[in-house]
């Protein structure tokens, strides 16, 4: 019920009211605890649906687009009910000196868990705009909703974050390595300005006022054109939770000069669970819908690479061999699927495609074999690289087409009229061990429009072998 009616009227907090899962949140602490069992009914509601579409007989090209979304919005509710369940932590009734020195390490420890959560917020919202970026033939209206949730996810990425923009608190400890808290706040805020300079430009001003001149970014012209927001009602939501999160970043900066040292927790974690409770509430009430391309059922517009070592003399058709020491040269063709199966006419102007190998991709000869043997199936929301090597992609593909050498390389192909791109590349795997080795692989194009699109792979990793030089 939740998950399939596209009515954009439906509001999920309107469900779960009438089924008495919804009380105030701004009551006390258990109605929080009913709120966050009524997000994990919610859940597990979206588990069910991708268990029903696991066990439909079709091909994996057909509900991929069904899948990914149910699993984005289901990694969205599961993050959610994480902040939830830490916002309960930030709210203890305090009685004498024993409960203060509790609150102040129980307020603590929830705070440390804030900038995980928007990491987490920040990663998912750029997952939803690979969602929109794989579908060449997706309608308007559906990109719009896609937009939205991605918008939506970085919005709570900014509110989640807040505590990282207040001087005197370190999160180094809890932030991954090599990855600095000042690092973490630039993202944060350009993430969000990159959405929002077309829509809001007063509220990106207020943005990058919290970040460094030398760490503000400049590449609006990098933004994908079937990405780019328009404003409606959702979208003023969560302008509005945006503004209160700056509202709340710079009273807090404010406060804390004027307050004494043993307080300052106590009101950083007191103005952040207020912050983050309107703010679920509001997006609660925010009607996503569903968007109209999830009823569409027909194989999705994808590419096969095909990689032949260009030294025929030490391979063979089924096999790529380069000696220890030496650099990988390869004949590559890109071979566009369902193309001709649009509704609307796509012509595609550019192609690219990046390979990507390392040492972590190393696999055994028999595993090879049976891969090769096995019909691929291609799931990428399990791709942990998949948004990293997005992004090379793309802003190889706006900049230049020019190859690149190394262990990755980009390079770009002329379509023919059957769909067809050919070329070259060079592979630099000179230092690799002997052993055999996958090479992942991404493809994107230009539409005559001047969009860019990814492609989803739909055949397997070409894998070669490193041999003791003879």
């Amino acid at each position: 019920q939740l998950l399939l009616m596209p009515s954009d009227s439906f509001k999920l907090v309107n469900w779960l009211r009438s089924n008495s899962y919804l009380p105030d949140l701004s009551k006390d602490a258990s109605g929080e605890f009913a709120h966050c069992v009524a997000l994990r009914e919610a859940y597990m509601n979206l588990q069910s649906s991708l268990g029903m579409l696991g066990n439909i007989i079709a091909s994996s090209e057909v509900f991929c687009f069904q899948r990914w979304f149910l699993v984005l919005k289901t990694r969205v509710l599961e993050t959610v009910i994480d902040l939830v369940e830490h916002l309960g932590l930030l709210n203890q009734d305090v009685r004498n000196k024993k409960q203060v020195e509790e609150k102040i390490l129980t307020g603590c420890n929830s705070l440390q868990q804030l900038p995980r959560i928007a990491i987490q917020l920040q990663k998912l919202a750029k997952e939803f705009d690979m969602l929109a970026m794989y579908f060449i033939d997706i309608d308007d209206s559906s990109s719009s909703i896609i937009a939205t949730l991605s918008l939506s996810c970085s919005v709570f990425a900014f509110a989640a974050g807040s505590v990282l923009f207040l001087p005197g608190f370190s999160f180094h400890e809890t932030l991954a390595p090599f990855t600095s808290q000042s690092g973490v706040c630039s993202r944060l805020v350009q993430d969000l300005v990159l959405r929002l300079w077309k829509v809001d430009p007063e509220i990106c001003e207020k943005l990058n006022i919290l970040v460094k001149e030398n760490e503000s970014l400049n590449c609006f012209h990098l933004q994908p054109r079937n990405q780019v927001l328009g404003v409606c009602g959702k979208v003023k939501v969560l302008l509005s939770i945006c503004s209160d999160a700056l509202s709340c970043i710079y009273g807090l900066q404010n406060q804390t000069n004027s307050t004494p040292e043993e307080d300052i927790v106590s009101l950083i974690t007191k103005s952040c669970r207020i912050l983050l409770s309107q703010g679920i509430m509001k997006w609660m009430q925010i009607p996503f819908g569903i968007p109209k391309y999830f009823f569409s059922i027909r194989p999705c517009v994808g590419a096969e690479l095909f990689a032949l070592s260009s030294d025929s003399s030490k391979s063979t058709p089924n096999t790529i061999v380069v000696e220890q020491g030496f650099q990988l040269s390869l004949d590559l063709c890109l071979q566009l699927k369902n193309i001709q199966q649009r509704r609307a006419p796509v012509r595609i102007t550019k192609l690219y495609c990046l390979l990507y190998s390392k040492l972590a991709y190393h696999t055994s000869t028999q595993q090879s074999e049976t891969n090769r043997n096995q019909k691929y199936c291609y799931s990428p929301w399990r791709d942990e690289d998949l948004v990293e090597m997005s992004n090379k992609l793309f802003n190889h593909a706006v900049k230049s087409g020019k190859k690149h050498s190394g262990v990755s390389a980009v390079v770009q192909l002329e379509p023919n009229e059957r769909g067809q791109g050919f070329s070259s590349c060079l592979l630099d795997v000179s230092r690799f061990p002997v052993g055999s080795y996958q090479i992942k692989w991404l493809s994107c194009c230009i539409d005559q429009h001047g969009s860019y699109w990814n492609l989803l792979p739909l055949n397997g990793k070409p894998v070669f072998t490193v041999k003791k030089a003879s």
